[in-house]
């Protein structure tokens, strides 16, 4: 059975890895020109085909028939080839962005990194229920994101996922049985970033649930003049690839122009925490990103092209995350990052990054030189640049420098696809070799510094043992998470 995904840029596509989980037939990539779609439509050498950006209204024209819910929102995602050589054309994103609604209103965001509790990097003043709802340990949305609203809980999740499960999409059935005998909140506004077909299927769920108003914004019409008039938004949703890998670091919009959103959905998957999701959790705002709709909209899929129910989703959507973050050590030099890192890299399969070492390559000198020909600010504007450069990157594991955590930037660098754990270490066991900051006072270092390392670290993690030890306190706890 062949399958695959159209598109233009595929090269970074996870959709290959989340079929594979679901099993049963081949997938692969179909990264072509708009020129090339008749052609490839014409000779359906597929069974099945998910259709990406920017072709998920152009693949409407090829065909044959349309469910319900692909008409209405104006455009497909996936494409069945029936018995009879006839194209059946669906809408399975409108399911998985339903899933994301469902998390944001249910608790915390499953494919998100763990953050630790103890976090308070928020620079703009937070409400009462804002501040409560911060509190979760994962990060994003906890338990008491429920009361943001009074008695707006999320209930019928299995009615939401029997209707789900419905191979021709009924997503409208889905949105309806989300809603149905609950105190759903009915969003009094609803900006969407973006005008392409995910958008559509954004637009479609929103007004299923009920969303009082849906204003959609053009990306070139993002305009400060136009966003001031948008105040009372509630929800804000990006179907924009601004933010997306490899191009990290940009925000669609600023979050200034909304001060009474209650959520931020970002439908970018990699990174895990785009910089407007993090842009959101600084002001406390639950979030909820884009790797959620995109193994659901893949297991609706799945199902159209195999007729069978998929039942592990929630595990599919859990291992990727796990094998697509990035585990990162941060703490005092000489306390073992290196050593502790090179063994959690062999243990999980990833691929190692020492960021001294790769400043040592990219500059030529070695850090001492560095130090004495540039100072400390010459050092960490490279290790800036270092830690740009692999903090996007997927599936490693990063040992850090010392003094990493005194540039603030250097936060979402590693935050943005990984999980930051710090790992304490006695003074007095600190390796002193060949580090120029060490030869000093180490206590009055530790004591500027241990602040930060706990305002950075997602978790703690006690390593005054042997490596084998530390590691294995570090693989529980980050397990645990």
């Amino acid at each position: 059975m062949q399958c695959g995904l159209l598109g233009q840029k595929l090269a970074h596509s996870y959709s290959p890895a989340i079929h594979a989980e679901f099993g049963g037939y081949d997938y692969e990539l179909f990264e072509l020109e708009p020129q090339d779609l008749a052609s490839f439509f014409a000779k359906k050498n597929f069974h099945g085909i998910n259709v990406t950006i920017p072709y998920k209204q152009d693949a409407m024209r090829f065909c044959d028939e349309l469910s319900p819910a692909a008409k209405e929102i104006g455009s497909v995602n996936t494409i069945l080839k029936r018995g009879d050589g006839t194209l059946f054309g669906d809408n399975t994103d409108a399911a998985g962005f339903a899933k994301m609604i469902e998390i944001l209103n249910d608790g915390a965001d499953p494919t998100a990194p763990p953050t630790c509790a103890a976090h308070e990097r928020t620079t703009l003043p937070l409400n009462k229920k804002a501040r409560q709802a911060r509190i979760g340990h994962r990060g994003h949305v906890s338990a008491a994101a429920r009361s943001l609203e009074a008695g707006s809980s999320f209930p019928a999740h299995k009615k939401a996922r029997q209707a789900r499960s419905g191979h021709r999409g009924r997503m409208s059935e889905a949105a309806h049985a989300l809603a149905a005998g609950s105190n759903f909140p009915a969003y009094k506004k609803v900006i969407i970033l973006g005008s392409g077909g995910s958008s559509l299927s954004v637009a479609y769920v929103m007004k299923e649930l009920g969303a009082r108003e849906i204003i959609v914004v053009p990306i070139e019409d993002n305009r400060a003049e136009f966003l001031r008039g948008h105040g009372d938004a509630e929800i804000l949703v990006n179907c924009t690839p601004v933010g997306m890998y490899p191009n990290v670091g940009a925000s669609p919009v600023s979050l200034d122009f909304f001060p009474e959103l209650r959520g931020v959905l970002d439908l970018v998957y990699n990174p895990a925490r785009t910089w407007l999701m993090m842009d959101a959790a600084e002001r406390g705002i639950p979030t909820v990103g884009g790797l959620v709709m995109l193994v659901g909209q893949a297991a609706v899929s799945s199902q159209i092209f195999t007729g069978r129910e998929v039942g592990n989703e929630s595990n599919v959507l859990e291992k990727l995350r796990r094998e697509m973050e990035n585990i990162i050590l941060i703490g005092m030099p000489g306390s073992g990052k290196s050593t502790h890192a090179r063994i959690l890299a062999e243990k999980l399969g990833k691929k190692f990054v020492d960021s001294d070492d790769e400043i040592v390559r990219a500059d030529g000198r070695t850090i001492p030189e560095i130090f004495e020909a540039e100072g400390e600010a010459g050092f960490r504007a490279k290790e800036t640049a270092v830690l740009a450069q692999f903090g996007k990157e997927s599936a490693l594991v990063i040992a850090t420098g010392g003094g990493c955590i005194t540039r603030e930037e250097n936060y979402r660098h590693l935050h943005q696809n990984g999980t930051i754990i710090f790992g304490e270490r006695d003074i007095e066991a600190l390796c002193k070799y060949d580090r120029p900051l060490s030869q000093g006072d180490l206590h009055a270092l530790y004591k500027t510094r241990l602040p930060l390392y706990k305002r950075f670290a997602d978790i703690i993690v006690d390593t005054n043992c042997g490596p084998d030890e530390a590691v294995a306190r570090i693989l529980l706890q980050e397990r645990q998470a």
